[in-house]
């Protein structure tokens, strides 16, 4: 159409005399119009083939949609089944869960009966010796025996009143219990044990080791470290044992336990403690002290006290840390000083370990003796055995000691 009018606006121009394109330049424009008809034409084409695969691609996303829609519908069918059974067992779970709880609090409710009631007839038994205490007893272990106490036997006692007392710290997780109870057999027998770092199922197995004469009661804190007293039943009487919780910072360390003990052949009474006062915080353990002498203060019957109390009592200066100083005051306490001060604790530094002794001639288990006790003529040993030194892990990192009292 363009090619037929271009010629007509030619020849006309032709007739009129008014010049035109010469014969060159008509054919150039004749290709160039050809060629743009080509492009035209590709160009055409090529859009017709985008329509169509548009259409092509509509059509596929159709399908695709009607397939994820049937998909969609079937889904629902085959899962409902899965999730309601899923659900039912989840609920039987519960409700099987929730039986097994209301169990264990009945079982609990009943067992708190029974402690309750033991509790009551406990106190019934002990009569007018429970007035000696001011602090709460935890019941562990042995039965006490009833007696009736005595004020002036409970201060002075019989005649010619004696007694051993062997103490130990056995390094509960860092020694073979059986290998300890094998020791304590193969050493002198003692009226009364004090044993600190005691395991909860060490407890019995060191009590038998002593044999059919000797009873126990132990400390329910402490974790893996308990305190034990065993105590020979054909010299005393247990009349009472305690555990002082308020001396147990946040309840994290070791309750000092007490046996009010009788002797059975002069009447004696006497309070044996044992204790493992804190090591790693010093504040505590200066506290623990203080409160050990304001108990000691308020008692009327003659105390023992032994056992591990991190005093860390240096031979060379004869100075103990805060802790010793604050048991020392007001003279409440008497230390029995060992006759030679020999080392107790062996410490090699496990990260820096080189075969010997971190802190020599230094003292950290101690006995203590407070009231009428400290008119009583006492001798204590550090008990040094052959190859004791360094332990192993079948053996206790601390030398135990002896503590002899004699009643003047």
């Amino acid at each position: 159409m363009y090619r037929i009018y271009f010629l007509v606006v030619t020849v006309l121009l032709s007739f009129c005399g008014c010049g035109g394109p010469g014969a060159g330049d008509l054919y150039d424009v004749e290709k160039r119009l050809t060629q743009s008809e080509q492009f035209q034409s590709r160009a055409t084409e090529t859009l017709d083939q985008v329509e169509l695969v548009g259409r092509e691609t509509e059509a596929k996303l159709q399908q695709f949609e009607q397939k994820v829609a049937q998909l969609s519908d079937r889904v629902p069918v085959v899962e409902e089944p899965a999730k309601n059974s899923a659900q039912s067992a989840i609920d039987d779970r519960n409700a099987e869960l929730q039986d097994r709880v209301k169990s264990l609090e009945e079982q609990v409710a009943a067992l708190e009966s029974k402690t309750r009631i033991r509790e009551q007839a406990m106190a019934l038994s002990q009569g007018a010796a429970a007035t000696a205490f001011g602090s709460p007893t935890q019941p562990v272990d042995a039965k006490p025996e009833s007696a009736a106490p005595d004020d002036k036997k409970q201060m002075r006692g019989g005649k010619n009143f004696e007694t051993t007392i062997f103490s130990w710290n056995v390094e509960s997780e860092g020694s073979d219990p059986q290998r300890i109870a094998q020791q304590l057999t193969e050493m002198n027998r003692y009226d009364i044990y004090g044993l600190c770092e005691v395991l909860p199922e060490s407890i019995e197995l060191y009590a038998d080791a002593l044999g059919p004469d000797y009873a126990t009661i132990a400390t329910r804190s402490g974790f893996n470290d308990r305190l034990q007293i065993i105590y020979n039943t054909k010299v005393y009487r247990l009349l009472r044992r305690m555990e002082l919780r308020e001396i147990n910072f946040e309840n994290r360390y070791r309750s000092p336990l007490v046996a009010h003990l009788e002797h059975r052949q002069t009447g004696q009474q006497l309070l044996v403690m044992n204790n493992h006062l804190a090591r790693g915080r010093a504040e505590v353990r200066e506290r623990q002290a203080e409160q050990l002498v304001e108990w000691a203060r308020e008692q009327t019957i003659p105390i023992v006290a032994v056992g591990d109390y991190n005093y860390d009592y240096v031979f060379r200066t004869r100075k103990g840390n805060d802790g010793f100083v604050a048991m020392m005051r007001d003279g409440i306490w008497k230390w029995v000083e060992p006759v030679d001060l020999i080392d107790t604790n062996w410490f090699d530094n496990p990260s820096r370990p080189d075969g010997k002794d971190d802190y020599p001639g230094s003292m950290l288990d101690f006995a203590f003796v407070a009231g009428a006790a400290t008119e009583w003529k006492s001798e204590c040993r550090v008990i040094v055995r052959e190859g004791d030194f360094p332990d192993n892990e079948s053996t206790s990192d601390h030398r135990p000691f002896e503590l002899k009292l004699i009643s003047r």
